[in-house]
Formats: structure tokens, C-alpha cells, sequence
């Protein structure tokens, strides 16, 4: 299979789209059984997935994930670190993502998605992680208004785009741009791409309205069309994800979710080309 190494360092396969692998983040359809989460994946057109750990995979073995990805012919690009640790947002949360590296190194990821929770005020953590994850990019992700159960300490450069982005090129990170994350704060997304836009890996694409984030595209009120077909043109992210609700999908059952799942990466697909 034709594969390239990027700006990165990121080896990845050409998509569908060309440069840019489109993803799939398994987040977005956890209320299915892990199985069907894969062969959605595979259903609906993606080029792989973006695995997102939680509590309810805890005590799922890395072969598991493995095998669904043999099984479905579906590859996991990327590994999501959960939201936060089990016991909530205290120093567990590096292991957390230090269980993610190890996870993203046994099915063959290139990039481990973390949140900065624990190493704004901790940068040896991040040294010690870079170290843990050797090839494997490590990628962090801007977080929406109203989180406020993490170190205070940490909330000025959370809280802080340009802070953050600060903090993760002077430690090695780069940057998973989340557009609806960044919409809670009543920016225009144009100018959020443009800031991460040198240290960008992964963008979570999902829309925004009033309040509700994580919308499938089209649902939100967000210029995702031409933000799209920007990210096409410049081809600077390895990739872009769909990171969608599962509240977006109802209680419709899998044919339904496959069919929007559909709609939505073709709709990713048709603009990034519509920008090369």
C-alpha cells in the first residue's frame, strides 16, 4: 500500500481525499457495540479511526482492538486518551495517557490525542511521555469554554489559545485543532485554524449551535465548507476527524447511523477536494 512521510514525521496512507486521511473518531458512535464501531467505520467510507479510550474499554485488551481492526480491514490511525482518568482529573491522567501510548504502539497508531489536564504545571511529564512514545506523535487538543474541573493552576493556559499553542511547541506537542471546541468561545473558527495552523496534526470536525457542540456537519450554524476546503488547499493536517455526539444519531438504530455517517464523510471528502 502507497504510503508518505509528512511534515511530521507522520507516515500515513494516501485517503481518499489525497494528502488528508479523513477518520473516523470512535467516540461518536460508543453507544454501539465496540464491533459495530468498526464495520460502521469501514460502512460509512472512512479511511480509519481515531480510537477513543474510556471507562467502558478500560478492561478491553489491546488485541481486541487489534483483531476488530483486521477483522473490518479498518486501520486506527490515531488514539484518543480519555476525557480523564477514572478516578477524575488528578495525576492518574498521565497514566492515562501514557496506557494510550501503549495502546496507539500495539495496533499500529501514529498519533496519541491527549488533553493537557496534569502537564501545563508538570512539563517534565511531557519529556517523559515524548520518551514513552518514541515514533508516535503526541497531539494536544484545545478544550471548549466551561471546563473548570481541571488545576486551577492550569486554567490560564488552557483557557489561553494562544497560550496553549505556546505551550505545546516549547515541549514538543503539536496540536489537535477541535472547531467546535473553539466555537464555544465565540471565535471565528478561520482565525483558530490560523493559529494552530503551524503545529496542526489532526482537526476534529464537528458543528456548533447555540450552545451544542459536536453537531454533524450541517446540523450548526459553523462555516465548516470553507474552513474544509481551506484545510484541502493547504493540505497542512495529516488528518481530519470526524468528531461527532452520539446524541446526534437519536435512538435510530445502525443502518441509520451508517447512512449519516455516510453523508457526513463525503461532505468532509467533497470540500477538502473542493479546495486542492
Amino acid at each position: 500500500m502507497f504510503f508518505f512521510v509528512d511534515a511530521f514525521g507522520i507516515r500515513y496512507y494516501r485517503g481518499m481525499s489525497g494528502k488528508i486521511t479523513i477518520l473516523l473518531s470512535t467516540g461518536s458512535i460508543f453507544h454501539l457495540p465496540l464491533a459495530d464501531q468498526f464495520r460502521a467505520a469501514k460502512e460509512s467510507g472512512f479511511d480509519g479511526v481515531e480510537l477513543m479510550l474510556g471507562p467502558e474499554l478500560e478492561h478491553v485488551p489491546d488485541a481486541q482492538f487489534a483483531s476488530l481492526s483486521e477483522t473490518h480491514n479498518v486501520s486506527i490511525r490515531c488514539v484518543h486518551a480519555p476525557f480523564f482518568a477514572a478516578s477524575g482529573l488528578t495525576d492518574d491522567y498521565v497514566r492515562e495517557i501514557d496506557r494510550a501510548i501503549e495502546t496507539a504502539r500495539r495496533v499500529n497508531a501514529v498519533l496519541v490525542n491527549l488533553h493537557p489536564f496534569g502537564l501545563i504545571r508538570r512539563p517534565e511529564e511531557v519529556r517523559h511521555l515524548a520518551e514513552r512514545a518514541g515514533d508516535i506523535i503526541l497531539s494536544t487538543e484545545n478544550m471548549p469554554r466551561g471546563i473548570d474541573i481541571f488545576d486551577p493552576d492550569e486554567a490560564p493556559v488552557i483557557h489561553d489559545h494562544e497560550a496553549l499553542n505556546d505551550f505545546a511547541g516549547a515541549n514538543g506537542l503539536k496540536m489537535t485543532y477541535d472547531v467546535s471546541h473553539f466555537a464555544t468561545w465565540g471565535r471565528d473558527i478561520f482565525s483558530g485554524y490560523r493559529l494552530f495552523q503551524a503545529n496542526v496534526a489532526n482537526i476534529h470536525v464537528s458543528d456548533y449551535i447555540a450552545g451544542y457542540q459536536h453537531l454533524l456537519p450541517g446540523r450548526g450554524e459553523l462555516p465548516l465548507r470553507g474552513l474544509l476546503r481551506l484545510v484541502g488547499a493547504e493540505g497542512v493536517a495529516a488528518f481530519v476527524t470526524l468528531e461527532a455526539s452520539p446524541d446526534s444519531f437519536g435512538r435510530k438504530g445502525y443502518e441509520f447511523v451508517v447512512e449519516a455517517l455516510t453523508t457526513a464523510r463525503e461532505f468532509i471528502e467533497k470540500e477538502l477536494r473542493r479546495g486542492t
